[in-house]
């Protein structure tokens, strides 16, 4: 499906289907803007890990409103052992930016449509072989 044309439920809501649910572990320390945590539990090298990251608004005289934006980040790790006995790993990482004055309503809104973007049939040769088409 090409990309121009596609569409995309714009503010709607999202409910996975399939799969199953499975605990998140943390791993190592944490703080006040960072947690690591990994899907499941097995040998550290195998494990999923992601990382949630936030950071607060500063001061920014040359900002719209007088700060810059609040950041919510998830970086997404995948081993992955390839059939040359090497390994690599496969990662996603999801970077959200809102002024403070954005509602909760139109964080939500944001949210639907980003997740949309990334499971919808429409644009999986994009996320697949980075077709552009």
């Amino acid at each position: 499906m090409a990309i121009t044309g596609a569409s995309v439920n714009d503010g709607g809501s999202y409910s996975p289907t399939g799969g199953s649910g499975v605990a998140l572990s943390q791993i190592g320390g944490s703080t006040a803007t960072q947690k690591a945590v990994s899907i499941g539990t097995g040998v550290y090298a195998d494990l999923r890990t992601v990382d949630f990251k936030i950071s607060t608004p500063k001061v920014a005289n040359a900002a719209p409103n007088g700060y810059t934006q609040k950041r919510c980040e998830i970086f997404l790790r995948s081993p992955l052992a390839l059939d040359n006995g090497a390994s690599t790993v496969n990662t996603v990482r999801m970077v959200l930016s809102v002024d403070v004055e954005t509602t909760d309503a139109e964080v939500s809104a944001l949210v639907h449509t980003a997740t949309d973007l990334l499971q919808r049939a429409d644009f999986a040769d994009f996320w697949k072989y980075q077709s552009l088409a």
